[in-house]
């Protein structure tokens, strides 16, 4: 069974992280949410997801597919934890699938493994993503770039989702 690490803080997207959660969970992988200190993770819509594993323990095991929730509030707190930062660079460096979503794309910068590559984020981190080397492909709602699929808005999460799938 293929395995999914998906990565929220407080104050993350809910409709990213249902969407991407239930057709993930449908189609038979094994899923595990994690977060900066594990237990409940509150949305920024005041949603609680109950159950979730410390981020110390995603460098127990490689996962197939890494996905990166937006959320301002949660990315912000995210993008501190020098060791989510490595395992993105890892899981990169290894060919494994990122999908990033929003503002989950500034994961992605911080990890500094967006140069050259075609990657979307929310609209106001278009020039963020360009000041870090990527390239921005105009007129596209989801992305993929090699290992990369990007979605620049939680509206597209459905047809993100079933790119990665």
């Amino acid at each position: 069974m293929s395995t999914v690490a998906i990565i929220i803080a407080d104050g993350y997207t809910e409709a990213e992280f249902l969407v991407s959660y239930h057709m993930l969970k449908a189609e038979g992988f094994d899923v595990t949410v994690y977060s900066l200190n594990g237990g409940m993770v509150t949305g920024v819509m005041g949603w609680v997801h109950k159950e979730s594993r410390p981020m110390i323990a995603i460098g127990e095991f490689l996962p197939d597919i890494l996905v990166l929730i937006g959320g301002v509030k949660s990315v912000e707190k995210l993008r501190l934890d020098r060791g989510l930062i490595m395992e993105i660079r890892r899981q990169n460096g290894a060919g494994r699938i990122i999908a990033s979503v929003c503002h989950g794309a500034q994961l992605c910068i911080e990890a500094d493994i967006v140069r050259g590559r075609k990657i979307l984020g929310y609209y106001s981190i278009k020039k963020d993503l360009q000041n870090a080397g990527a390239i921005w492909p105009e007129g596209q709602e989801v992305c993929v770039d090699g290992n990369i699929v990007s979605a620049s808005h939680y509206d597209f999460s459905g047809i993100w989702m079933k790119e990665v799938l």
